[in-house]
């Protein structure tokens, strides 16, 4: 009883609920007022983003003839409650651990995506042409951009877990660099930290990887057609993504604290979460313009998947090619050798290259590895991942 009533505090308003939500509101007014002088402009006051939502709370809900009712009603409060609960289960370093007995990184990884799921359900559910573009740019984002983040979340838990598997306790990431000192600051995660950089635009949906909504080509897509309290929902899911998706990259990267006060360190936490935003949304959405979305889709699978893959390769263990046999006539026939019994089949080539063959499914991961030097990526199923995880590294 004592822990439901801890998580629903959480969840409600401390670290979720009312404060995340007004420090991502608080944020997002920063961000409009920063980006308008980098642009020699005024800028509307800090409190705009709280105005809006006092403003879009006295409108009326127009439901388009055409939409269909159910699935347009249920978006944006889907989109609220995912990342309300994933705001409660992070923590704030120095000030509390969030809620580890109910969930970690894993279960913050399937958290994350349902604020874009419920875009890409709000645009196919409106009846509006722009809506059917938006819902398609938000899948094809979704496919480039959670494929690093995977690889980012799996390359931290490896490093934590050591030779023993991945660790994926939060609060033993923190605990672990506390002791060892921050990733953002050790070289060897330099690479992973710089592909987090690189993933928070396209997640938080600002320039140059804001095509699902682009308004100035599609006016909104998904949004088109939303207004009222239905719209101010979508509003406040943003701020709060913001915050958990900056929150998220303290946790990962820059965990340490400067005073044993809770209220020092929580301030703190905000000043890093403001200059994470400055740096990585302000600076980078005044100075690029819109890319095309084929040309955002082949930048993360080129350089945020390829950083990590750099990273990646230290941490995670699998056989050699010396434990590929040899065919017959040397190295130009090919033999496969199933690894960790995941499905992966390793091939041996007259170039020592080690390629893997994969197959695609329901509730499949990416998955890094090296073989002797050589760096791949492999989708498996989630289920086997945790398992591997435990272990049998």
């Amino acid at each position: 009883m004592l822990d439901l009533l801890v998580g629903i505090l959480h969840l409600v308003v401390f670290p979720g609920g009312l404060f995340a939500l007004a420090l991502g509101l608080f944020l997002k007014g920063c961000d409009r007022r920063v980006e308008a002088r980098l642009q020699r402009r005024v800028g509307p006051p800090l409190i705009q983003p709280f105005l809006d939502l006092v403003k879009l709370s006295t409108k009326e809900v127009i439901i388009p003839t055409s939409a269909v009712r159910g699935a347009f009603l249920a978006a944006p409060v889907v989109a609220l409650g995912g990342i309300a609960m994933c705001a409660a289960l992070l923590p704030v370093p120095g000030v509390t651990d969030g809620l580890p007995k109910m969930g970690d990184l894993l279960v913050i990884f399937y958290l994350f995506p349902i604020p874009a799921m419920a875009i890409m359900l709000a645009g196919s559910s409106s009846g509006s042409p722009y809506g059917g573009i938006g819902f398609s740019r938000e899948m094809i984002m979704m496919l480039a951009y959670e494929v690093p983040l995977l690889m980012i979340m799996l390359t931290v838990a490896m490093k934590v877990g050591g030779g023993s598997g991945a660790e994926f306790s939060l609060t033993k990431i923190m605990d672990y660099q506390a002791e060892h000192g921050s990733f953002g600051l050790t070289p060897v995660m330099w690479p992973a930290f710089l592909a987090w950089l690189m993933f928070l635009p396209a997640t938080l949906g600002v320039p140059p990887f804001d095509q699902p909504e682009a308004e100035t080509e599609i006016l909104e897509g998904p949004l088109l057609e939303y207004s009222g309290v239905l719209l101010a929902f979508f509003h406040m899911a943003s701020a709060l993504k913001m915050v958990v998706a900056l929150a998220l990259g303290v946790v990962l990267f820059f965990p340490g604290t400067i005073s044993d006060i809770p209220a020092v360190n929580l301030v703190w936490f905000v000043v890093k979460c403001a200059l994470f935003m400055l740096f990585t949304l302000t600076v980078v959405k005044s100075a690029t313009g819109r890319l095309r979305i084929e040309q955002a889709l082949s930048f993360f699978l080129k350089y945020p998947a390829g950083l990590i893959l750099r990273t990646g390769h230290e941490f995670i263990r699998c056989p050699t090619l010396e434990s590929i046999p040899r065919a017959a006539g040397g190295y130009r026939r090919q033999r496969q050798r199933d690894i960790f019994g995941l499905g992966l089949t390793a091939r041996r080539t007259t170039a020592s290259v080690c390629v893997i063959r994969h197959r695609i499914g329901c509730g499949c991961v990416f998955l890094p590895y090296c073989v002797k030097g050589t760096v791949g990526i492999r989708i498996i199923p989630i289920s086997r991942l945790i398992s591997c995880a435990g272990g049998s590294w």
